[in-house]
């Protein structure tokens, strides 16, 4: 079936789910077919239930996870439908070669607190006004455990441990964080370069009418592949940066771990290859204009930074 076959069929959704409506439709699906399966994987920081749904019986593995922060739920929407897609498609689903496990929404308390702007109109005031993420040190995707160079991190959340002895278990072949940024343009992080991703993902986000990132990656030492993907990172990164920007101890500064990334490529190695996709809720299309202007970037990105020294 093609790409734009199965792109045709997503719903024109107008709003986002909730937890509860997320979990609901789960067990609806599980209950409607004897071939997907509803795990329970874990619990969250409050208690909380964390659902895999299971479907599938392919040789390889492919994991896929919504909500990696609690204020990104374009991904849970595509699990939505993909899940529905792959349960009432079968052959596809036997023919892709891969068992699925899909979870909606790994940072789910969170997730319920942000859930003020899901419904209704949705605009930047409501973002802002009903918006949450919590420090780096508190984000599911971010605090996989790692020993690197003079810095150690072994505090993982109940989240995190959660999809680690998934990872563990399943050891898939393909994992897709799903991620979504506020502003900007499309930009995806990916473990190594393959076939022709670069040319096919970028004429689907033409296609999309979508703007491309066309800047640097988010970590001076990311390797860059083509405009809009990057290597996928970890903590080691990070680390690299700072030394590379003088800071005389990075342990000290780093409060975090590492990547699902990260942790993934160290328990397989290159046998798995992992994906992320960051999407903008709002954007400008003048971003795709690369022509020079009046305007000095170093003196903006100063003013810039002065600018949220203020707000915050």
């Amino acid at each position: 079936m093609e790409l734009k076959e199965i792109l045709n069929q997503i719903p024109e959704y107008k709003e986002f789910m909730t937890i509860s409506e997320l979990d609901a439709s789960s067990k609806k699906l599980a209950e409607k077919f004897n071939y997907v399966d509803l795990k329970e994987i874990g619990k969250s920081r409050e208690g909380r239930t964390i659902y895999c749904l299971k479907i599938g019986e392919g040789k390889k593995n492919a994991l896929l996870f919504g909500f990696p922060h609690p204020n990104e739920p374009i991904g849970s929407m595509s699990l939505e439908f993909l899940s529905c897609f792959l349960a009432e498609n079968p052959d596809f689903t036997k023919n892709s070669g891969y068992t699925w496990y899909l979870i909606k929404a790994i940072d789910i308390d969170g997730a319920i607190l942000n859930e003020g702007w899901f419904k209704g109109e949705f605009n930047p005031l409501k973002y802002a006004k009903n918006y949450y993420r919590p420090a780096t040190y508190q984000q599911v995707e971010w605090t996989f455990p790692v020993k690197y160079k003079k810095f150690s991190f072994n505090s993982p959340l109940p989240e995190t441990r959660a999809l680690m002895e998934l990872l563990n278990l399943i050891k898939p072949k393909f994992m897709y964080s799903l991620h979504n940024s506020s502003f900007g343009g499309v930009y995806f992080l990916i473990s190594y370069e393959i076939g022709n991703l670069h040319t096919d993902l970028v004429d689907f986000v033409t296609r999309e009418n979508l703007p491309l990132h066309l800047g640097e990656p988010e970590l001076s030492s990311m390797i860059k592949y083509h405009d809009g993907f990057f290597q996928s990172a970890g903590i080691q990164e990070i680390y690299d940066s700072l030394e590379v920007e003088g800071v005389e101890n990075p342990q000290q500064v780093l409060k975090t771990g590492t990547s699902s990334f990260d942790y993934l490529k160290k328990i397989v190695g290159k046998e798995s290859f992992s994906f992320g996709c960051e999407i903008p809720y709002f954007y400008d299309k003048r971003i795709a204009d690369c022509s020079l202007t009046d305007l000095n970037r170093k003196n903006l990105r100063i003013e810039s930074l002065e600018y949220i020294k203020d707000i915050y």
